[in-house]
């Protein structure tokens, strides 16, 4: 399905609501909508699956993704729910390296092989990344990027201390 939609805002994620317009904005680029597929709804970042066909056409839709091939790296989500775009089959016994992939475009030009992150939370999508055993990034800057992401959501472990023994001077 085909509309169009506002997508001026780099930073902004999510569709702007419109009593007029039901949601969609009728000034803006003209954006694709697809839903956003979820193996298990219980756990929307999970995207392991052993049949990953049946979850892009079975599997249950938590989200709208709206996006344009005019405007690259930029879509909007319509609830803000969805993390992540796409599935891997089980990472286990050498699975092959999970492309990820910056654009929605790009993911479909390798034939909805690989992921797309949806999430600006580098928590939420370290998360998604941690789930695979070997991951490709498009470029360089990207591979940094990911590096940076995985590196930032690392937990801050509390420094430990010993108690000196009552009396005792330090």
């Amino acid at each position: 399905m085909a509309f169009r939609a506002s997508l001026s805002s780099k930073s902004d994620r999510q569709w702007r609501t419109s009593s007029s317009t039901k949601g969609v904005s009728c000034t803006g680029l003209r954006a694709w909508v697809l839903p956003v597929r979820v193996v298990d709804p219980e756990m929307p970042d999970a995207i392991e699956t052993t049949n990953p066909v049946w979850a892009a056409m079975c599997s249950d839709v938590v989200d709208l993704v709206a996006f344009s091939p005019a405007a690259p790296y930029r879509f909007a989500l319509r609830c803000g729910i969805a993390t992540v775009l796409g599935w891997v089959e089980p990472q286990y016994l050498a699975p092959d390296t999970v492309p990820i992939h910056r654009d929605i475009t790009d993911w479909f030009r390798a034939g909805c092989r690989g992921l797309v992150l949806l999430t600006r939370c580098s928590f939420e999508a370290a998360r998604v990344l941690r789930q695979c055993l070997e991951i490709e990034a498009e470029d360089a800057a990207h591979a940094v990027q990911l590096r940076r992401i995985l590196a930032e959501s690392l937990p801050k472990w509390p420094q430990i201390r010993t108690r000196l023994p009552r009396g005792s001077v330090a």
